[in-house]
Formats: C-alpha cells, sequence, structure tokens
C-alpha cells in the first residue's frame, strides 16, 4: 500500500513540475474568447513591435522562423527562449533586465511590458508553476491576458506555439539591449 502512494507522489512531483501549458482555459477569470486562436501566429505582432526597439522585432522574427520550421530545442522554457536569443544575436550579456523580484512578488506593472520582452511568470493554467515566454501582444490589457510565444518542454517534441495567458503574476521581465 505504501508503494502505490509513494507511485503517486512521484507522478505528482512530475507532472507538476514542469513547464508545460494546457490548451484549455483556466478554471479562473479568463473567457473561452480570449483564447480562441491562441495558437495561430499574430497578424500584426512582428510589425507592431517595431515602436520599440528593434531588438525586439529580431526576436519575434527569429521566434516566428523558428515556430514556422518547427524548431524544437532539448530542455524546458527557458531553453527555447534562451536558443531564440541567442539566434536573434542576443547573448546574456546584450540583454537587460527591466524587473527583478521573486516567485511570491512584488510583480511588475502591465505597463512595463514590450513586444519581444522575455518574460518569467506564475502559469495559472498549469498549476501555477513558473514559466517563460516572450510576451507579444496584448490581447485585454485591463483582464491582464497577453498573446505570448510558449515552449512545453519537458522533453516534448513540439515546437514553440502562440497562446494566450494571465500575466498578473509576472516577476522578471528581460529585453534586448
Amino acid at each position: 500500500m505504501k508503494e502505490i502512494r509513494y507511485l503517486f507522489v512521484i507522478i505528482g512531483i512530475v507532472v507538476l513540475s514542469g513547464c508545460s501549458v494546457f490548451d484549455a482555459a483556466t478554471p479562473f477569470s479568463i473567457k473561452a474568447s480570449y483564447l480562441r486562436g491562441a495558437n495561430s501566429a499574430p497578424k500584426k505582432s512582428i510589425k507592431s513591435s517595431n515602436r520599440h526597439k528593434s531588438g525586439s522585432s529580431s526576436v519575434l522574427y527569429t521566434a516566428q522562423r523558428m515556430i514556422s520550421k518547427r524548431v524544437c530545442v532539448r530542455g524546458s522554457c527557458w531553453d527555447y527562449i534562451d536558443a531564440i536569443y541567442k539566434r536573434a544575436g542576443y547573448d546574456r550579456r546584450r540583454r537587460a533586465i527591466i524587473f527583478k523580484s521573486k516567485k511570491r512578488g512584488p510583480y511588475a506593472s502591465v505597463d512595463l511590458l514590450r513586444s519581444g520582452d522575455w518574460i518569467y511568470f506564475i502559469n495559472r493554467s498549469f498549476h501555477n508553476s513558473e514559466h517563460s515566454s516572450i510576451f507579444v501582444k496584448w490581447i485585454n490589457k485591463k483582464r491582464k491576458i497577453a498573446r505570448c510565444i510558449s515552449y512545453k518542454g519537458q522533453g516534448k517534441r513540439q515546437p514553440a506555439r502562440y497562446k494566450n495567458y494571465y500575466l498578473g503574476k509576472v516577476y522578471h521581465i528581460m529585453r534586448p539591449k
């Protein structure tokens, strides 16, 4: 009986420890209408990023190319976003930390986010785990729903995708210098 209990504990840890996301809407206040089309590429995301630094558009362009070529990276969501930034020409020395906190907060203001930012946030749609992603644009800024470039990781051989997330708990923001 103890072996079965330990087996369930191990399975629970494996499931909860990852960076994966479900495609279904979260049980919280995010309406399904905000999540429709969440996996499709935004029509104006790369063009609209030109309002900011050219580094942001380079990051988004590189990410879009990797998604369209179905590039997979061994590792987690963090490893994939790191690969995007490196391929866009922004190694660790060429990244600016805009906001840095702890997982439990305080959290960043939504006004700090720009297209192409690398964000760490608490992912409500997957067991309140931490997740790395690239911010693309706001779907509903008031409700803190945004389109992001996301990678499942966890050893799954799936390319990154566009997905909508609740970004009320962003605790780290980086962008190209």
